[in-house]
């Protein structure tokens, strides 16, 4: 699982405190608490796609070009990303 896919990690998340759950029945409310965090964190988390439409909805009357729009995107991912 690449650290570059946050949803992969999440996944991971909610799986591990699933299985914590069931072994540790004295465990399973902390381990429900972390799976609806981390499924907190993944609706919350704005996606490349919706970046991008919104970049391009807000900017469909100026002359930005496609490069210009994915540059803009993916700076506006790494400074999310950086941010946490």
């Amino acid at each position: 699982m690449p650290a570059s896919d946050p949803q992969a990690l999440l996944d991971a998340i909610v799986s591990l405190a699933t299985e914590i759950g069931q072994r540790c029945p004295d465990c399973a409310d902390h381990a429900s608490q972390i799976a609806s965090l981390a499924g907190q964190i993944a609706t919350a988390t704005p996606d490349r796609g919706a970046i991008q439409d919104a970049l391009d909805a807000e900017m469909s009357d100026t002359d930005l070009s496609d490069a210009h729009v994915r540059q803009t995107t993916e700076a506006v991912v790494r400074a999310v990303r950086t941010d946490r």
